[in-house]
């Protein structure tokens, strides 16, 4: 492609660091090292305490710094703080670390307090949670989010609960932070067969939006800037308009927080910089293009970025049911069904009955994709029809399972054959009989 810059994935390229969600290296706890220690006892027999008072005070001191950490479950945010542009996306991610209970069903409320931000996307790809008793919710009006699901057999370890992403508003004085706080009404439920309640600490997030400097270059991750849309390929296309003598910093990274090195890049080979460069064979996730420009005389700008998701499978094979129950459709058959996606996330369902000759459907309802939500009402009551049933994440991936007919319908031409095969014989039984008598 002339003019785009393919770069390679080695040095400009970052990973999140270490995915560390437990809260000892989210740095809520403060320990001691052992050269701490020896130095405060210095100090201490300067003094001239005795070696017992020393040591007596100095346990004091430790246990009273040094917090007892319960087996305690945490509900926390990544990131945890981040500085955007107004017109960009960001988008928290929240975690479950169990610490090393079984967990099977949780309820995660949060509450925003700024109307710096809007919500403009829930996603829950990829989720340790795979039962909804209900649809997450987000209430705009209370600025509240909420999330119940439950996890069939019990989940140990640390996972995704859901990601939300914000739109950021043009700040003012009295507008310019966001903080997202988890409400006491969260709670997490042991897998040990009672519902019992697993104590839970919280980490909240604080975020904060400053207005786009006016010559700062707007970056687009192969779509329309401030968008959060899913795409089903693993190239991805990067433009800004440049300016002449001006130099960029960059970084492609999974990391939302991570910044460009303040080195300027320069094209490789004979390639001229047009501001366009295509990244290829990258995997499923989501990823952060940033960039800071140098005018010349000034320092690097701040950084720009904007995000792209990409999710290039499609959802797991599933298996829709037929069921029959008195206090549904009115003891109609209908269909049930649910799928799970890893990465962007189920976004509907659709539906395709293929009837038979002679029932009552036209051949357009019969070809017709429909979309659907469980359960679903057949329309084929007799269960002659193969259904298929498809899931479409939310980067358009499908996959389609099918179900065969229940029943096979009878069919009229068979019914008339034969009624012809029938008559014939009668008929030339019937003219052998003549033929005898006579």
């Amino acid at each position: 492609m002339d003019g785009i810059k393919t770069q390679k994935l080695k040095n400009k390229i970052s990973l999140p660091a270490s995915a560390m969600p437990k809260a000892l290296q989210a740095g809520k706890f403060k320990f001691f090292r052992k050269s701490d220690i020896e130095k405060m006892y210095s100090e201490l027999s300067k003094y001239k305490f005795s070696v017992c008072k020393a040591v007596l005070l100095l346990s004091v001191i430790i246990c009273f710094t040094v917090p007892f950490r319960a087996s305690a479950a945490f509900l926390y945010l990544l990131p945890q703080s981040q500085t955007v542009l107004s017109g960009e996306i960001l988008t928290v991610t929240v975690y479950l670390d169990t610490e090393g209970q079984e967990i099977n069903a949780i309820q995660a409320d949060l509450k925003f307090d700024s109307a710096a931000m809007q919500v403009v996307d829930l996603n829950v790809g990829g989720s340790i949670l795979s039962l909804w008793p209900k649809d997450p919710s987000i209430s705009e009006e209370k600025k509240e989010i909420s999330i119940t699901g439950g996890v069939p057999n019990g989940f140990k370890g640390q996972g995704v609960i859901e990601r939300i992403s914000f739109y950021a508003l043009e700040p003012n004085e009295s507008n310019s932070t966001m903080s997202l706080n988890f409400q006491n009404s969260s709670m997490a439920l042991l897998n040990d067969g009672k519902g019992t309640k697993a104590d839970l600490n919280f980490f909240d997030g604080q975020y904060e939006v400053i207005s786009r400097p006016k010559d700062l270059p707007v970056v687009s991750c192969g779509q329309e800037p401030g968008k959060t849309s899913w795409i089903a390929s693993n190239i991805l296309y990067i433009h800004w308009n440049i300016t002449e003598g001006v130099e960029y910093s960059y970084i492609l990274s999974r990391d939302p927080t991570a910044e460009p090195d303040g080195m300027p890049d320069k094209p490789g080979g004979d390639l001229k910089w047009m501001g366009d460069m295509k990244y290829e064979g990258l995997g499923d996730g989501m990823y952060y293009f940033s960039l800071k420009q140098k005018i010349s005389g000034n320092n690097w700008s701040e950084k720009t970025t904007c995000q792209s998701k990409i999710d290039t499978m499609p959802p797991e094979n599933f298996a829709p049911e037929i069921s029959k129950d008195p206090s549904i459709f009115s003891g109609n058959y209908f269909l049930s069904f649910t799928a799970q996606d890893k990465t962007s996330g189920i976004d509907h369902f659709e539906v395709r009955e293929h009837l038979k000759a002679g029932t009552i459907l036209s051949p357009k309802e019969k070809s017709e994709w429909i979309k659907i939500a469980s359960p679903y009402l057949l329309r084929d009551q007799k269960l002659q029809s193969l259904i298929e049933v498809k899931a479409v994440d939310k980067a358009g991936n499908e996959m389609i399972v099918s179900i065969p007919a229940a029943h096979k319908p009878s069919s009229n031409k068979l019914i008339l054959l034969l009624a012809f095969v029938v008559l014939i014989i009668i008929f030339i039984v019937f003219r052998l009989f003549r033929a005898m008598i006579k």
